[in-house]
């Protein structure tokens, strides 16, 4: 019972992420998560620890505050342009500017930041599995079991952007 239980709920989160729906979890820092009825129209932006009520209903991210979107757009620029990620959080920190998290800001969360494609409209799931968790944490599963949706959200950061950050990461040790 366990694991069809396990294999269905699966089978359903991929599907929910192959139309761009939210399959649980937050939003990355810069969006909000906005609920929406079964025709599609948004009824309203849920907070921290919310759910939806209704099974029809479903998520999705949304452009979050214009704040947020600005920091996001100055990290990966910065980044971009050589600025190294300690410098860029010394930075947000001195500015005093709220991490995701709403505490300080670490060099793990901006490089999280800088490599999370969904900042390009992009929605990806199943990329990682916790079957293994007593071993030590996830593994990665085959790329062909990965669900991937173009535009599936608003994109804060421009593909080149994006791009630029990737190829700055090649030259850093």
């Amino acid at each position: 019972y366990s694991v069809k239980l396990s294999q269905t709920t699966l089978r359903g989160c991929k599907s929910h992420s192959e139309q761009g729906h939210s399959a649980g979890g937050s939003a990355p820092y810069g969006y909000d998560r906005l609920l929406i009825d079964n025709a599609g129209s948004p009824v309203k932006i849920l907070k921290s620890g919310e759910h939806k009520a209704d099974k029809l209903q479903r998520v999705i991210w949304a452009k979050g505050s214009a704040a947020a979107v600005a920091v996001l757009t100055s990290i990966f620029e910065d980044f971009a342009n050589g600025i190294g990620m300690t410098t860029i959080t010394d930075k947000l920190n001195e500015k005093k500017i709220p991490s995701p998290y709403n505490g300080k800001w670490a060099k793990g969360t901006v490089r999280a930041i800088l490599k999370n494609p969904a900042y390009t409209g992009l929605r990806t799931y199943n990329v990682r599995s916790w079957k293994n968790r007593n071993k030590g944490g996830y593994t990665l599963n085959p790329k062909s079991e990965w669900v991937f949706k173009e535009n599936a959200h608003p994109a804060l950061i421009s593909k080149d952007l994006f791009d630029r950050a990737q190829s700055y990461f090649k030259t850093r040790k």
